[in-house]
């Protein structure tokens, strides 16, 4: 831990605890302070203290800060611009910070190293990887919110799902969010759809390209499972197998070096995979809008064979 201390003055008398850190510990912003306040990690005169606290003179302040890790991982840059900043989320790492815990997040990670004023305009689950996007200021994040409700904005996903899918498809049936582990699939039609694409497939699964435009949580997920194509290994949505080695056989090991579309790209192995609990295979590889384009490669893209390494590239260029 590190600890940092100040002593207050007359001048900090009767000034909220978050506001008197702020100013004497410039290196945190807004948001940052508020989450050490919420980690009990500020204490005054050697007592925890609510951000609201109001600061008496000769008031001790202590800020206890975890030591960042020497393996925390870096922010991998996809594109930026002055109203948006893009980022990868490899799989299995939280996209959102989470109040109260000391998890690890890309939304932390940003916040810490790059500016704590960013505002995160979409999520991933833990499992998927992808494109994570940050608005640089308010007037941006409005306009986001603004495209998607135009349907302005169009996410793409890569996905393995169980079964044999030779054809595309759309599916517009609602989802109902209001159980917060899973959501649910009515039989009535609703206001978002997935577009769902066909590009390869074996005896027992398949890899298909997902495009959403204003989503819910879980959409493609949900969507998929309604229709009998839950993602292998997502057992929350009736995944019947975990089995990674269908990855082998839907995507043969290829000896060729991947081909570098774009940065970042990042190697895969099963293992990473079979260790967690939330295994399934889902990536955020593209993502359009009025402002700008962006694209990233999936992470097992290194063991495609070379028709599904140009199918996956092809699918970007339409």
């Amino acid at each position: 831990m590190h600890k940092k201390e100040y002593h207050c003055t007359s001048s900090d008398e009767n000034k909220r605890l978050d506001y008197v850190l702020k100013t004497v510990f410039s290196e945190y912003g807004t948001r940052a302070i508020k989450r050490l306040c919420e980690q009990n990690a500020v204490f005054v005169n050697e007592k925890q203290q609510k951000a609201s606290y109001k600061v008496k003179e000769h008031d001790i302040l202590t800020v206890f800060e975890p030591e960042r890790s020497a393996d925390k991982p870096e922010i991998r840059l996809i594109t930026e611009t002055d109203d948006f900043y893009l980022c990868y989320k490899e799989p299995f790492f939280h996209s959102e910070y989470q109040k109260g815990k000391n998890t690890l997040s890309l939304e932390l990670l940003v916040h810490e190293t790059i500016n704590p004023q960013y505002i995160l305009l979409n999520r991933l689950d833990f499992a998927t990887s992808g494109i994570l996007v940050f608005a640089t200021n308010k007037h941006s994040a409005l306009q986001w919110k603004t495209w998607q409700r135009e349907q302005k904005i169009s996410k793409k996903y890569f996905a393995l799902v169980e079964g044999k899918i030779m054809q595309n498809f759309s599916i517009k049936n609602k989802i109902i969010t209001s159980n917060y582990k899973n959501v649910k699939v009515s039989h009535e039609l609703g206001e978002r759809v997935t577009l769902v694409h066909a590009l390869g497939t074996n005896e027992t699964c398949s890899l298909v390209d997902c495009t959403i435009f204003q989503g819910a949580r879980h959409q493609i997920r949900a969507h998929l499972a309604f229709l009998g194509y839950p993602l292998v290994g997502d057992k929350k949505y009736g995944a019947k197998t975990s089995d990674y080695t269908t990855l082998k056989t839907i995507f043969p090991l290829s000896e060729k070096k991947p081909m570098e579309k774009t940065a970042p790209l990042y190697s895969f192995t099963l293992d990473n995979y079979q260790k967690q609990s939330e295994n399934f295979c889902l990536h955020h590889y593209a993502v359009n809008c009025p402002d700008f384009s962006a694209f990233v490669l999936p992470p097992y893209f290194n063991i495609l064979t070379n028709p599904l390494q140009s199918t996956i590239l092809a699918a970007y260029e339409k």
